[in-house]
């Protein structure tokens, strides 16, 4: 018997659309909840293989987790996140920016036009770790109350 886990309820959504069950899905929907708690689930035991599909940016707190824990674990790459450039963005042109990753952050910063700057942009991101990137960088954040799409709509809806 192999056991799923997903980061999320919507990565857990699109697994039972293809006939996968996840097994486990964190409290909190992020890789750092996921490296907290799976360890700590039952769902895994010292001596047990692990393979972690992800993409290539992912955090290195889950390895770092499992092992600790002693469970055994290879990596597949499935995808990575490629910037997009010569966007030229103005930030006065928009009230509010969303940003699902700490990359995207990074991405709406390096898109800037010339003489453009990030401080004061109003930021809704999707966690605490995008959060704190979109902080860094100058921004004024607000974090969705769960690290989902929808919860980012219900938080964008509160600030409207």
């Amino acid at each position: 018997y192999r056991k799923i886990a997903a980061v999320g309820p919507a990565t857990a959504k699109a697994l039972e659309a293809r006939g996968l069950h996840a097994d486990f899905v964190p409290a909190t929907y992020s890789g750092e909840a996921l490296a907290r708690e799976l360890p700590q689930s039952g769902q895994l035991n010292p001596g047990d293989r692990m393979l972690l599909v992800r993409g290539r940016r992912a955090s290195r707190e889950l390895n770092e987790a499992l092992k600790s824990a002693g469970i055994l674990h290879d990596e597949l790459t499935v995808y990575d996140t490629v910037e997009e450039t010569g966007a030229q963005i103005d930030p006065a042109d928009y009230d509010l920016v969303t940003f699902t990753s700490a990359s995207c952050a990074e991405s709406f910063v390096h898109n800037l036009a010339p003489g453009a700057r990030p401080e004061g942009v109003r930021a809704i991101c999707i966690g605490e770790q995008t959060a704190a990137r979109a902080k860094a960088l100058g921004m004024q954040t607000f974090v969705s109350k769960q690290a989902t799409i929808d919860s980012m709509l219900e938080r964008i809806k509160e600030m409207y």
